[in-house]
């Protein structure tokens, strides 16, 4: 509840999966909750996992993509009375990358889509965008791309970078802004690890960025805008003799 006090906790099984994963969840208007990760079959292929839960948690429908090679759903929104998934794996007739999957409340599956004019890695983060369509963001030297709601890339452009640029985080600011989060990875105790986070108008223009190394930050995991101005982010530190801290 509002003052953190426990009111129920869901474990959800997959009965021929080793190991189950949770990456996102949502809202959805009747109270419930949308769901997706990855389950790790004992044969070892991993496949995209989305559920629908009533609003005490209880699941309503599941649903797995993928098909032969790894897979997993990494963000899932509700959006216009249906579920829009970012999951990385292929189709039949797609290679594997990013794709965009879409859903009806019943767990239908309405179309899926890659972007075969974006070289990308793997997906990692996606959002809705302040002046409509979606934000997606891929994970190693990432760009970030807006799209139509069917996801038609529409422009694109590359968070600051450097040395390995990792992406971690994405959302919008309360002005329709971008708000980006990652790391840049090198040697362990060099300057060329640390934590970034980046500021960005709607249009992708690049306010400010900044690239965190006090207290040996190698990763921003996690960024936001405060209500009251300013911002907060979490990620870890690397501290010699000791190893990584949460900061």
């Amino acid at each position: 509840d509002s003052s953190g006090a426990e009111i129920w906790t869901r474990i959800y099984d997959w009965s021929d999966s080793a190991d189950e994963y949770a990456r996102s969840v949502c809202q959805t208007p009747d109270g419930g909750y949308g769901i997706c990760g990855f389950i790790d079959p004992p044969e070892g292929m991993d496949i995209a996992w989305i559920l629908r839960t009533d609003s005490q948690g209880d699941t309503l429908w599941t649903r797995e993509w993928g098909y032969t090679s790894w897979a997993t759903a990494v963000e899932i929104l509700y959006l216009d009375n249906g579920l829009t998934v970012f999951a990385q794996g292929n189709t039949p007739s797609t290679p594997g990358g990013p794709h965009l999957l879409r859903y009806d409340m019943d767990g239908n599956l309405l179309w899926e889509t890659d972007f075969p004019d974006w070289p990308a890695y793997s997906a990692q983060a996606m959002c809705e965008a302040s002046d409509g369509g979606l934000l997606l963001m891929d994970n190693y030297w990432p760009r970030i791309v807006h799209t139509s709601y069917t996801g038609e890339p529409e422009w694109w452009f590359w968070p600051p970078g450097g040395n390995q640029p990792y992406s971690s985080s994405l959302s919008t600011t309360m002005d329709g802004g971008i708000l980006y989060s990652g790391d840049i990875r090198g040697e362990p105790d060099s300057r060329g690890v640390c934590g970034v986070i980046a500021r960005f108008d709607s249009h992708g223009e690049d306010l400010w960025h900044d690239f965190i190394y006090d207290h040996s930050c190698d990763a921003i995991y996690s960024a936001t805008q405060l209500s009251q101005g300013g911002y907060i982010a979490a990620g870890r530190s690397y501290i010699s003799g000791s190893g990584y801290r949460a900061s």
